[in-house]
């Protein structure tokens, strides 16, 4: 089902200047109350990637006077006549009495906004210009946004000195695009190299912080991988049995649609294979089905038999129809 919303008819555009990620979330609450929810963009950029974008893509300018570490673009809009421009303002002054401000503009036009957004939409393509990029797509709970970025710069930065770190995205849902860019004066085949163990280092940050090596952009193929390093973690730590086989896109694909049928792929039981997802939708209605009628808890193989339980699961019986078929 396809959700539709009216045409907005009155939009206002700002760049603010904050101090750092964490100074961007408060703004962030802050927009929300004082917009009534009207807010319909909020992207926080670094100057690193400001700098790229008025270096490499023309007809692109500084926006304020003075230069800052961090940025805010933000937008309400409405389908409604709203006074969102005055909103606006009382956003900045609010923000500017509790330091949260810096510096900003509110666009003035709509020339004015298609040039404030060209700063924050033209940074993918700005780093093409600068060498080496490696990228991700993060998501982190919104409390942990400003953790997670502080955190992982001095990582990379640790690892590799010199690198670029370009971090952006719409903080508003903990997605952050976070790419590091190679060092000036570093051999770009040299840096991509690194590709691996920076990935290692900025997904290991995310998964601590309860995030996820992937966001808005989806797994994709470079990041299959990594999903299945993620699932041999869920499923060893579930004290799945493994043993030595490698997770190739066959038992991937087992394990997403039922555990028994990666189980019986591993150690190759090829006559019971043909265990699928609906059979076990169908096993789990047998055993609601069994509740229904004995209120007691039902006993599971052949010892619940020795017992004498009323209902017993798990139990595979086998042999031979009159006519020599074998069950």
């Amino acid at each position: 089902m396809l959700k539709l919303f009216p045409y907005p008819k009155n939009v206002e555009t700002a760049l603010l200047a904050v101090p750092s990620p964490e100074a961007a979330i408060k703004l962030l609450g802050l927009a929300r109350s004082e917009s009534a929810d009207l807010l319909n963009a909020f992207e926080l950029t670094s100057r690193v990637g400001m700098e790229m974008v008025i270096r490499n893509i023309s007809g692109t300018k500084e926006p304020l006077q003075e230069k800052y570490n961090w940025y805010v673009l933000l937008e309400f809009s409405s389908s409604a006549k709203n006074n969102l421009r005055e909103q606006m303002e009382n956003l900045y002054n609010l923000a500017n009495e509790k330091n949260i401000v810096l510096d900003g503009i509110i666009a003035e036009s709509n020339k004015q906004r298609e040039d404030l957004w060209i700063l924050r939409d033209g940074l993918n393509e700005a780093q093409k210009y600068e060498g080496g990029s490696i990228k991700h797509d993060i998501s982190v709970p919104i409390s942990s946004v400003s953790t997670f970025i502080d955190i992982a710069t001095k990582s990379v930065n640790n690892f590799l000195p010199g690198s670029r770190i370009v971090a952006f995205g719409h903080i508003g849902d903990g997605n952050i695009h976070f790419n590091i860019s190679q060092p000036p004066k570093c051999n770009k085949n040299l840096f991509l190299n690194n590709w691996k163990k920076i990935n290692k280092i900025v997904f290991d940050i995310a998964h601590n912080l309860h995030g996820s090596f992937s966001a808005e952009h989806g797994i994709g193929k470079l990041k299959r991988e990594e999903l299945k390093k993620q699932i041999k973690k869920i499923i060893v730590k579930s004290n799945f049995i493994l043993g030595k086989e490698t997770i190739n896109d066959r038992l991937l694909s087992s394990w997403i649609r039922c555990k028994r049928k990666v189980w019986l792929d591993i150690n190759e039981q090829n006559e019971h294979k043909n265990w699928t997802a609906h059979r076990a939708l169908q096993l789990d209605h047998q055993y609601k089905s069994i509740s229904e009628y004995n209120k007691q808890k039902p006993g599971k193989g052949l010892k619940a038999c020795l017992v004498g339980f009323p209902g017993i699961v798990g139990l595979l019986l086998k042999g031979i129809y009159p006519s020599g078929q074998l069950i």
